[in-house]
């Protein structure tokens, strides 16, 4: 008997998380789906952000292919990240 696969580890990895998971009373879950949100909307909200900033750079550096995918992007995560907002506050008290 070897070492067992990658997939096999990953498949225990899971089996253990979703034990570990199902034994929290519903408070410590619900405080991690709000926290995992929380950091989801800031992540998505800084790359908006950024690659917006981008966008702005190439369209002033005369590269409008580049600007109108980078836009496309940045606007994609900006309604991302407030499809996570609204899911936060729904959870909110």
């Amino acid at each position: 008997m070897g070492r067992p696969s990658k997939l096999e580890q990953l498949a225990a990895l899971a089996s253990a998380l979703l034990i570990v998971w199902q034994t929290l009373p519903d408070h410590q879950r619900t405080a991690i789906k709000m926290r995992a949100l929380l950091l989801a909307e800031r992540v998505a909200g800084h790359l908006a952000r950024h690659i917006g900033r981008t966008g702005m750079s190439d369209e002033l550096a005369g590269r409008e292919g580049d600007a109108r995918r980078e836009y496309t992007v940045a606007f994609k995560l900006s309604l991302a990240r407030d499809k996570v907002s609204a899911a936060l506050r729904q959870m909110s008290p």
